[in-house]
């Protein structure tokens, strides 16, 4: 009779059929499922079901905290006339324990077709997967029975059991493998990008968010079972742990950057940011618990009876409720695009939430739906939070580059009026001088020629030093405004200096190359001239040479200005720092959005200016 009774029970439900053209198939009412709060062992499991203890599950092998020992079990019969090597896979990540045992008949005579689970060594599972699979044979025509044995302390579980062949389950793995990389490979760029973000402008908006996709990057990546079990396979603790202390990284991070991105330190929100500020607080502090939770889960405390692992998540849920009130309210009285790009984010992830908490009370949930629902879910919200970061950024960068170009503009007009009132005051300079004390020396020096004296020698040698003065004086004005400059142009001018400074010296020869062409802005023709004179100058006082060569050019599109020496030659970078000649000819340069590049080659020291014909010095 107890014979005929577990051969009755093995068969109470409809076995899998394998035929030719079978490759997978989820379980459902095909499983018997039994709930303990002790753990049994086989013999005691195959008790239980001739006591008719088993049942099928009303709402799929989905349950919600409570007993934590769990055995199912199902029935496979190869229908084919070949050998058939049959996976059993659990499409979950996170189980403590868990065991498959396969008999035939009366139970007496099975095996384990290995231990493992999240709490053991990665290298105890029989197959390297990211979830659970158990590989076996059946031969032509054969049934076999199958009990799994698995468990989770005071939380939900879920332990969705599926039967491929070899193709269905080698075809399966790639598919969803291809799928979840290229999920990760969008969480790795945006990763990537908020990085670069935060190390050009670190800021609380960019940190936190950076933190909150990291945070909830890893927590997916943890809960799909392709991360932490295979990098460290003998971390089994921090496999178990990563989970919660991910979820509370983003968590935490969330408040952070809900905070930024929602204007709550403004002091219209005065009311708001302070709740904000407590709410994230208790956050935290539940965060922290969370993390003690699967810690003492891990060590397998006797305290745990004191924990609802529910209660410690429902803040989750009603932080995301929360943060969705928050920004409707915003969004309907402030109507800024921020609040409502939060206010989308957030319902992703709300809507990921609500999956989650499904299968925590219980409901049957699909697994591979609900991980493509989350892992979408997450690549909206990344996306929607990274376009306000990214919004940010644009207008930070928007509003300094027309501050700097505003400030730019205002430097370049400050020195073009500068200039021009220096030049009239160095032409009211230069007229006075010409005027007052020019004339004035002229009139000494006609009555030092006509004054009765005997001292002619005397006489002669006041007339000189006077005709001296007032050459002085002349050539001072010359320099203040030279009139040859505004009457023929820059070419006229130069030629006059060079051939006046090769008359008054003769250790060092000065050559003026030039085509011919003029300058049609009367502003850039007059810095052009000062900017060569301070060259000659600095060639004349430091350079010990015995030739400078003065090159001007023009192209179709620029003026060119080449003076080069046979000196001692000098540091192009000290020359642009030092020296108030030099710092006055790179503060010219600016004005007509030109440059003077400086180096030494060959003995030869050469200074090289282009202007552009389009230089916004005012004509």
């Amino acid at each position: 009779m107890p014979l005929f009774f577990l051969l009755t029970s093995a068969f109470n439900v409809p076995p899998v059929e394998v035929t030719e053209h079978f490759t997978s198939i989820p379980l459902s009412y095909q499983v018997q499922v039994l709930q303990t709060e002790q753990d049994i062992s086989f013999q005691e499991a195959l008790s239980a079901a001739e006591k008719g203890l088993f049942s099928t599950p009303s709402v799929g092998l989905v349950f919600p905290g409570g007993p934590h020992y769990y055995w199912a079990q199902f029935n496979v019969k190869n229908q084919t006339t070949v050998t058939k090597s049959i996976f059993i896979e659990v499409r979950n990540a996170h189980l403590n324990h868990l065991e498959v045992f396969e008999y035939t008949g009366n139970g007496f005579d099975y095996a384990s077709l290995g231990k493992t689970g999240d709490y053991l060594n990665f290298d105890s599972r029989p197959i390297n997967y990211r979830f659970f699979a158990f590989e076996t044979k059946l031969m032509p025509g054969e049934m076999r029975s199958f009990l799994l044995h698995t468990d989770k302390f005071n939380e939900s579980i879920k332990f969705p059991i599926a039967i491929h062949t070899g193709e269905g389950f080698f075809s399966t793995l790639s598919n969803e493998s291809a799928l979840l990389g290229g999920y990760f490979g969008i969480y790795s760029l945006v990763v990537l990008l908020l990085l670069i973000i935060v190390l050009s402008k670190p800021s609380l908006l960019n940190i936190s968010l950076l933190f909150y996709v990291v945070g909830f990057s890893l927590l997916a990546y943890s809960n799909s079972g392709m991360g932490f079990q295979h990098s460290w396979p003998n971390m089994a603790v921090f496999n178990s742990l990563s989970r919660s202390i991910f979820a509370s990284i983003a968590s935490v991070s969330l408040m952070f950057f809900a905070y930024a991105s929602l204007d709550l330190n403004k002091k219209r929100h005065s009311t708001i940011s302070t709740f904000h500020r407590i709410f994230t607080l208790y956050v935290f502090l539940n965060a922290l618990l969370f993390i003690a939770y699967y810690f003492l889960v891990w060590l397998q405390s006797p305290y745990l009876t004191h924990f609802n692992v529910l209660v410690l998540q429902l803040p989750m849920g009603a932080q995301f409720f929360y943060l969705m009130l928050l920004s409707i309210y915003l969004t309907m009285t402030q109507r800024k695009i921020n609040h409502l790009l939060f206010l989308l984010a957030i319902s992703g992830v709300a809507l990921a939430s609500l999956v989650f908490f499904f299968e925590q009370i219980g409901e049957p949930i699909i697994d591979f739906a609900q991980e493509q629902i989350m892992l979408g879910a997450l690549v909206f919200d990344f996306a929607i939070l990274s376009s306000l970061v990214g919004i940010e950024f644009y207008q930070i960068r928007s509003r300094n580059r027309s501050l700097a170009d505003s400030l730019n503009k205002a430097i370049v007009e400050g020195a073009e009026n500068f200039l021009e009132g220096q030049h009239i005051e160095r032409s009211r300079l230069a007229q006075q001088v010409h005027d007052g004390a020019g004339v004035k020396l002229s009139a000494l020096q006609m009555q030092l020629s006509v004054l009765a004296t005997q001292d002619k020698q005397q006489q002669q040698k006041l007339i000189q030093t006077v005709s001296t003065i007032a050459e002085d004086i002349r050539n001072y004005a010359h320099n203040l405004s030279p009139i040859i400059l505004e009457k023929y142009g820059f070419i006229d001018a130069i030629e006059e200096v060079v051939d006046s400074l090769n008359i008054e010296q003769k250790a060092l020869k000065i050559i003026f190359e030039h085509d011919q062409s003029t300058v049609h802005k009367k502003n850039v023709e007059r810095e052009l001239y000062f900017i060569c004179l301070e060259l000659i100058n600095n060639a004349l006082k430091h350079s010990e040479g015995t030739e400078v060569l003065i090159q001007f050019t023009t192209t179709s599109t620029e003026w060119c200005l080449q003076v080069k020496d046979n000196g001692e030659g000098y540091d192009a970078m000290m020359g642009k720092n030092s020296g108030i000649g030099l710092q006055g000819i790179h503060w010219r340069l600016q004005l007509l959005n030109s440059q003077m590049l400086t180096y030494y080659k060959q003995g030869i020291q050469i200074h090289q200016i282009k202007i552009p014909y389009f230089s916004d010095v005012k004509a």
